[in-house]
């Protein structure tokens, strides 16, 4: 019975992502791709044998696990190789919940953490779309990595580590940050064995970027770094004009479209609204008045969620008291904070995107939130937060709003 829920949430994760990823068609020979064709000319050229291309593939190639693992398991299997790349990055993906479901259970019990693990299926906005791939695969590894962290299992959080370098250097930089803050918060508070587990982790972790990014892959490195330098001064693209402006139905366009906006100073842009991701202008209500019925749904219950998080996070602070996952929790929480004040962090790796990864540790925070929020209302809190998950999962994969442009 201990393990039966997790098998259910995996086995669920999994038929969303695979039913998705199967439906996927993977065309190569064409001039415009996305990444996950991209992916698979890298695997195509590990098939061939032509190792030396890959190395050019820039950013791509440097994200292995979704390739090279594909490639091994089916020279061992002799399967289809298609049908294996489409579907071995949702294997890997859906480890997330189970063990975002395993890190709730440290101080929830079954129900709430099973509801930490829906929330987290309702909201990764990549989950439902179908070029599920080296994201996923970092995420999944990622969250494997935190759960030995939290669980005292250094050895393994340090292998699961150096697999989240070789899955994505978006993820891999996420957590350096998150391993890096960590490190200091809990060395300001005193020194004690969770510095040292942090430490060794955050040592190997270090040390493979170094290898992979600079010995490597060296040229990705070197643009990793110019986003790193532009994210923490005043150089970036992103002050200089709006790179987006969102329009009445949600979607984006460049600025150059309309024509370019009178320049401002870049102090001044650092503080607007319009120099930063286009989820985050509709978030603060840029397009409120051009809202539909379901927009308004999932713009009232997009805030709740947030809300029930924060309130769950100081809940969680205030009964835990500063434990290893309370440190790791505020440090995801800053990331958020991170992503909204800084326009080039907001826009080149995204709000939506860092706010799903930081869910790794605060979606058990959602349970606490809806149980406090249940008790207040004097409502079943098991029966309002699924309430809240069914009708934000039906937001955020558009099911919703296709019924409502039916007419149903």
């Amino acid at each position: 019975m201990t393990l039966l829920i997790p098998f259910i949430i995996y086995l669920y994760a999994l038929a969303l992502t695979g039913i998705r990823a199967w439906r996927t068609e993977l065309i190569t020979d064409r001039s415009l791709w996305n990444d996950r064709e991209r992916e698979f000319q890298v695997y195509e050229d590990m098939l061939k044998g032509d190792w030396k291309r890959i190395k050019m593939r820039s950013y791509v190639g440097s994200c292995m696990t979704t390739t090279l693992l594909p490639f091994l398991l089916q020279r061992l299997t002799r399967c289809d190789p298609v049908n294996l790349f489409k579907l071995f990055p949702c294997f890997i993906y859906s480890l997330t919940p189970v063990f975002i479901y395993f890190i709730a259970r440290g101080h929830l019990n079954p129900a709430y953490s099973a509801l930490a693990s829906l929330y987290v299926l309702s909201t990764f906005y990549f989950l439902y779309e179908s070029n599920i791939s080296r994201v996923g695969v970092g995420l999944g590894f990622m969250s494997g990595a935190i759960y030995a962290l939290l669980t005292g299992n250094t050895l393994i959080a340090s292998v699961l580590v150096i697999l989240v370098v070789l899955s994505h250097y978006g993820a891999a930089h996420y957590l350096l940050y998150i391993l890096s803050a960590t490190v200091f918060a809990l060395f300001i508070r005193g020194f004690s064995p969770d510095v040292i587990s942090v430490g060794i982790v955050l040592a190997v972790h270090s040390l493979t970027m170094f290898i992979w990014y600079r010995l490597v892959f060296w040229h990705v490195g070197i643009e990793l770094n110019a986003f790193v330098k532009s994210s923490v001064t005043l150089n970036s693209i992103t002050l200089e004009k709006p790179l987006y402006q969102v329009v009445a139905d949600g979607k984006t366009e460049h600025f150059d479209a309309t024509g370019n906006p009178p320049e401002k100073g870049k102090l001044q842009a650092l503080i607007e609204l319009e120099h930063r991701d286009p989820a985050l202008q509709v978030a603060f209500g840029r397009t409120m008045k051009y809202f539909t019925l379901p927009q308004w749904i999932e713009f009232i219950l997009s805030w709740l969620t947030v809300v029930l998080v924060m309130a769950g996070l100081i809940l969680s602070t205030l009964w835990l008291g500063w434990t290893l996952y309370i440190v790791l929790s505020v440090v995801a929480f800053s990331s958020i904070v991170i992503a909204i004040a800084i326009p080039h962090v907001s826009i080149f790796y995204g709000v939506v995107r860092t706010y799903s990864t930081a869910l790794i540790l605060l979606a058990p925070c959602f349970a606490v939130g809806v149980e406090a929020m249940g008790t207040i209302l004097g409502i079943n809190e098991y029966a309002l937060g699924f309430i809240v998950v069914l009708m934000y999962a039906l937001c955020v994969s558009k099911i919703l709003k296709r019924l409502w442009s039916r007419g149903v």
